[in-house]
Parts: structure tokens; sequence; C-alpha cells
């Protein structure tokens, strides 16, 4: 299936034209220097098969990876404490994230390996006895987002050969499904009454995949829950945290299989062009525009089938 390639191109460039010369990317008050922009940032040009070192595009994501690499805090933390948007561990998520994409393909492997092994150990240190996450490294509380994207961390770190206790997982994977409802979406804690929405609740359905669990029955339900959100031009509003969302579920639809994402591929790539910007941005309604930009070169860049994070 082909992927729309002005429209990543003219994507990236803005990109590009975006990172500071500290290597991280991101703006605004809140998420200027941000740790998780930047490691998402770096993420969409691994998509695109850019490596550190080849072209601007290689140097860019060179310049991140030192960036995040440098805001190693003491106990195996990755956060800018400057810059922080909701607590650290989304910073410290999406980073290690980052960090096991481009393990081995740069010339500071023994470093990111131990980037990686640290900063698992600390999201093994913060789980809280219900099984979650939250903003802050410790056991106090917990909520469905954080919790996905530790999940999501500890699955890639996995992936890279670092030790991961089976136990974590599936207490992880129990949290998630607390947050459970009866239409197979998800709500945001266990104890809140709250309805699914979407964005958590593709978090949620691509997270109990990718965790190598064997709830298929909740994955199916989720599926079918994030499958009415599938854009289509004569929807009257947005879901809310739209880019977030669609992040997620089109990896739920890509690990699916190719009947659901011959479906959903075409309409969030179509979606996706008619939102850019004739500067090459996708903008957020709640993130810096970096942000949303790197999510929709991911999702637009899957075809390629280039992170190791995506494989079937």
């Amino acid at each position: 299936m082909s992927v729309p390639k002005t429209a990543i191109s003219r994507g990236t460039g803005w990109l590009l034209r975006q990172q500071h010369k500290d290597g991280s990317f991101g703006s605004g008050r809140v998420f200027d220097r941000s740790v998780a922009v930047t490691s998402l940032c770096g993420l969409s040009m691994l998509s695109g098969g850019h490596l550190p070192g080849g072209g601007p595009e290689g140097e860019a994501v060179e310049n991140a990876l030192q960036y995040v690499l440098s805001q190693r805090r003491a106990g195996g933390l990755i956060s800018n404490p400057k810059y922080v948007a909701q607590g650290p561990m989304y910073d410290h998520g999406f980073a290690i994230v980052f960090l096991t994409q481009i393990y081995g393909e740069a010339k500071d492997n023994q470093l990111i390996r131990e980037a990686i092994s640290d900063g698992v150990r600390l999201i093994i240190d913060a789980q809280t006895d219900q099984g979650g996450w939250r903003y802050q490294p410790n056991r106090k509380e917990a909520d469905i987002s954080v919790t996905t994207c530790q999940l999501t961390a500890l699955r890639a770190a996995r992936d890279v050969g670092i030790a991961v206790p089976k136990d974590t997982i599936e207490k992880g994977v129990g949290y998630v499904l607390s947050c459970r409802n009866e239409d197979g979406g998800f709500r945001y804690q266990p104890e809140r009454d709250d309805p699914s929405q979407f964005a958590r609740s593709a978090a949620a359905c691509a997270t109990l995949f990718s965790a190598g669990t064997d709830r298929q029955d909740e994955f199916k339900a989720a599926l079918n829950f994030i499958s009415q959100y599938r854009p289509l031009s004569d929807q009257p509003t947005d879901p809310p945290y739209y880019y977030y969302g669609h992040y997620y579920a089109a990896q739920s639809m890509w690990w699916a299989g190719k009947k659901q994402w011959t479906k959903w591929y075409p309409a969030i790539r179509s979606d996706l062009i008619d939102r850019q910007r004739e500067s090459g941005q996708w903008l957020s309604q709640t993130v810096c525009p970096e942000y949303s930009t790197a999510m929709a070169l991911i999702v637009l860049q899957m075809p390629n089938d280039l992170l190791p994070l995506f494989e079937r």
C-alpha cells in the first residue's frame, strides 16, 4: 500500500526546520524541548528509513539521540526537569521506545543499552500495587494513558533483549483491563465512571496486542470499538486527542491484519493529507505542532514497516 511521499517529505522538511541547536524538538511554554516530543520526532524519521549520520534527516536523528541521552537522571529517569508537561513518565516512556528503535544503528550502542536497561528498572520499580503507572516515577497512583505508554516501552525493551519480568507485564495488562467498559472501550481509571473514549481505547487496544497476551477477546472488542472512529469525510467533529488516538489506532489496525488495515489506512492517509498545512506541519489543539506532525508522519509511514516496534 503506497505512502504519500509528497506529504511525508513536506512534513519531515518542516520538522527539520524546527529542531533546536541542542537536538531537541518541541515548542511553547509547556512542550519546549520535551523529551517525549523529541523522541517522537526521532521515531518519525526512523520510520522513513533515516538512520544516524545519513543526510540532513540522519543528522537530525543523531542530534535527537544525543539530546535524549543527555537527559538521563539519577535512578534511570530520562526527562528534562525544566520542560516537563504532566510529569516525567511520558518523557521517559517515549524515550525508551525511541532508544530501542535506534539501538544497533548508532555508534553509542553501549550507552544506549545502559540507558534502556536503567530506564526499564525505573519503570518496574515505579509500578503501583494496582499494576499501573502515572505522571511521576512513584507507586502512588495510575491511569490508563501513562500505563499504556510504559507497557509499550517495556515491550520494546524486551524486543532488544532487556529482561522484563513477566509479572510486571501481567500486572500492567491487568490494570488496563480493569479500566475496560462493557462496550469494549476504556475509561481513564478503574475507580472512575467514565464513558469509553477513542484515544485511550486505541492505546489500550494496541497495548493488549503488543504486550503479547492471550487476551484476544478483549483485543477484538476494543478493535470493534475504535473501528467506529475510522476517518470519514462526513464526520461532524474530531474525537478528542486526535493524533494521539490515531497513533495507537493505526498500530492496532496494523496488527489486526490485512483486512482491517486495508480499510483503515486509506481513510487515515486521506484525512491526514487533508489536514496538512501549507507549511508541511500538522496542528494539534492540545500539544505542540512538532508532536502532531511527528505522530502523523509515523502513521503515514507505517507501510514502510521499518520500525521493529511495529513488526507483525
